[in-house]
């Protein structure tokens, strides 16, 4: 029961951060990284969620996947005395770890990628209201900058 009312609360705090109009770069990234496609869901950027969603999950399944296959070739080996099925059981069992290590490194670059993506849109999230007040002026033989607040 409390652990349903802690992630209720921690859901609320977290939607209420998506409201805020002014976009933290640290709370994109901190939710990108806790949740798959969570910074660019708080940037408002649905597709790039989706797309980071469908990876990341993607990428975590494959490697528990491979992790339990791994185990269970473990239990073949430790329950056969075949010398010969032995050895292609731990054969196996290595293939399947390296896929595993494989697929979990490739989950922290996405992880980082995502993180990373959230954080830089977050910082240029206003980047348009702020263009608009920066005029660039040419008159004459010279050129001037003008920005207004």
């Amino acid at each position: 029961m409390k652990r349903i009312l802690l992630s209720a609360l921690l859901l609320f705090f977290w939607l209420g951060c998506l409201a805020q109009a002014k976009r933290s770069p640290a709370l994109a990234a901190v939710s990108s990284a806790l949740i798959p496609g969570g910074g660019q869901l708080y940037n408002h950027s649905y597709v790039k969620a989706g797309v980071f969603f469908s990876l990341e999950s993607c990428l975590l399944g494959a490697a528990l996947y491979h992790n339990n296959k791994a185990d269970a070739f473990k239990d073949k080996l430790n329950s056969t005395t075949d010398a010969i099925l032995q050895q292609e059981y731990r054969n196996k069992r290595k293939d399947h770890q390296d896929l595993r290590k494989r697929y979990f490194w490739l989950l922290g670059i996405g992880v980082a990628g995502s993180m990373l993506d959230a954080y830089v849109e977050a910082h240029l999230a206003d980047f348009e209201s702020e263009k608009s007040k920066l005029h660039l002026r040419f008159e004459g033989d010279a050129l001037s900058l003008e920005l207004r607040y």
